[in-house]
């Protein structure tokens, strides 16, 4: 399969797991590319696993790549993007988010991961779902959703794609949500096949409600 010489822009819808429920939903696949024609989406995003695993084994032999990260400390990162996001949500009458660092770290753990190993995708390296990666992190959640973009070097501009794809969309518009955790993980040179060097990650929660 021929990927562009480029780095494509490659949304996925986010997921929104209900604790009570047990239940992971999942929305369509949205995606969009720069620079590059279209490719067959359903044969792209049919095997990202297959290709994680794949491509890690090819990329081990390269050189070491620095994975740059933000932190919930970085403020010059973070704030505009969750700003951006408080403004969509009040302009839609709800109530702003505010930075868990827990959920931070849920982000931050899954943006490190996606460039370091190669893949794009809401399942983790290691398996794991939204909803255990938020356990891990020591939030106690009853409601989590999840987007992921990558491509772009601008969180603002993520946040601004994810406005107009109706999953990600919803996951930003749900009522209950109390807090957020913003990651990014930028690795160059990018050594893999999956060659997005930017990623995104917006984790939303709602606390148990005795926490």
């Amino acid at each position: 399969m021929h990927l562009p010489t480029h780095p494509p822009m490659l949304i996925r819808d986010g997921f929104i797991w209900l604790r009570n429920c047990h239940l992971l939903v999942p929305t369509k696949l949205i995606s969009r590319f720069l620079n590059s024609e279209p490719l067959k989406l359903r044969r792209r995003m049919a095997l990202p696993r297959l290709f994680s695993i794949a491509f890690f084994v090819l990329g081990v032999a390269c050189t070491p790549a620095a994975i740059e990260p933000v932190s919930a400390d970085d403020h010059v990162s973070v704030g505009p993007v969750l700003a951006t996001i408080n403004k969509f949500r009040s302009a839609n009458g709800l109530s702003t988010l505010t930075i868990d660092k827990r959920l931070m770290q849920a982000a931050d753990r899954h943006a490190r991961s996606m460039a370091k190993d190669d893949f794009f995708s809401h399942v983790g390296a290691n398996g794991s779902r939204i909803g255990q990666r938020v356990s891990d992190a020591g939030y106690p959640w009853r409601l989590v959703a999840e987007n992921i973009a990558a491509g772009m070097a601008d969180g603002i501009e993520a946040v601004g794609v994810w406005i107009d794809s109706p999953g990600h969309r919803k996951n930003m518009l749900t009522d209950g949500h109390k807090h957020a955790g913003i990651g990014y993980a930028r690795i160059s040179p990018d050594p893999g096949k999956v060659v997005y060097k930017q990623y995104w990650v917006l984790v939303l929660g709602a606390p148990l409600k005795n926490w």
